[in-house]
């Protein structure tokens, strides 16, 4: 059965995957990695009872901060130690497939170059939506030319 890595540092993203994730588990190995991002430990029930369900290969959630959203020195030290525990349990060598967002945190970082066979897959996901001006995606949706219309688009998604 092929393998898929799942990296997403905001937990509750994932809420907007669950569907994909159990559909995607009847056929492939599913292992979930997110991050302690706004975790409470109410919170954490959640995820343990989705991952039960789904019948996740595996699942962790990495100690980034030490307070939801502080982090120090033993949260740095915390989530490194986490990592090298992981990296002895899991073959990241055997994965197909990894989707990662595209925030890239550093142990996301560690995990896409260092962990993971220069053979898998990377895929990115956007998970913000970025505004665009009324008017060009009205343009867009007529079927103007996508080209065309990034070329009149400053950063901050206005017309130049």
């Amino acid at each position: 059965m092929k393998k898929v890595l799942i990296c997403i540092h905001n937990p509750f993203a994932l809420d907007n995957f669950f569907y994909e994730i159990k559909n995607l588990s009847k056929f492939y190995d599913i292992t979930v990695i997110t991050s302690n991002f706004l975790l409470k430990k109410e919170t954490f029930k959640k995820y343990e009872e989705f991952s039960n369900e789904v019948k996740l290969k595996n699942f962790f959630i990495i100690p980034f901060y030490s307070k939801i959203l502080n982090r120090n020195i033993l949260s740095i030290l915390n989530t490194h130690f986490f990592l090298k525990k992981i990296k002895k349990t899991v073959d990241f060598k055997e994965f197909d497939l990894c989707i990662s967002d595209n925030s890239f945190f550093i142990w996301q970082k560690i995990i896409l170059d260092n962990f993971l066979s220069k053979q898998t897959i990377k895929v990115g996901l956007s998970l913000d939506g970025l505004p665009l001006d009324l008017d060009l995606f009205k343009d867009l949706m007529k079927g103007q030319n996508v080209y065309e219309i990034t070329q009149q688009v400053h950063k901050f998604r206005k017309k130049k």
